[in-house]
């Protein structure tokens, strides 16, 4: 994700508005558990997936 995929992002949360609070939330958590976001809501640099993309192979 980029610096500005995180800028659209962010505009998209905004505007669901105060009605989509909880979505925007949720959104916001996954993106810090994923650590793509720091605290503050800021791009972490570099972002690497925490999980593999992957799975591995069966033997």
């Amino acid at each position: 994700m980029t610096g500005q995929d995180l800028k659209k992002f962010k505009a998209a949360l905004k505007s669901f508005g105060k009605a989509n609070t909880q979505t925007a939330d949720q959104a916001r958590k996954v993106l810090r558990d994923e650590g793509v976001i720091d605290s503050q809501g800021r791009l972490k640099k570099p972002y690497r997936r925490s999980s593999p993309t992957t799975l591995p192979k069966a033997s």
